[in-house]
């Protein structure tokens, strides 16, 4: 067991306790629903493990460099670029972000 801030939203709460067997959580302790969520979904069976991009109008894999080159592009392009989903992040990532 192990004491970790919660992300779940932007109230940061830092008394979770989460019991992992080292790969996969197995329970999680003192999180309100929301947050029991955002925990759940680091072991969901469905989640995506690896970048994605769109071509011809479907989503394939593609690496992390050709991921952040497409995203560095799209950023670049933009006259008023929108950054969203800061509540689900870590404050080292928002800060970067800036």
């Amino acid at each position: 067991m192990k004491r970790y801030p919660c992300s779940g939203c932007s109230l940061l709460c830092d008394d979770i306790i989460v019991k992992s067997d080292g790969l996969f959580i197995d329970e999680v302790i003192g999180a309100c629903l929301k947050g029991k969520e955002r925990f759940d979904q680091v072991s969901a069976q469905n989640r995506i493990t690896s970048p994605m991009v769109r071509k011809n109008n479907e989503l394939i894999s593609v690496s992390w460099e050709e991921a952040l080159a497409k995203t560095v592009e799209i950023i670049k392009n933009s006259s008023a670029p929108l950054l969203y989903g800061f509540s689900n992040i870590t404050c080292e990532a928002q800060r970067a972000g800036m």
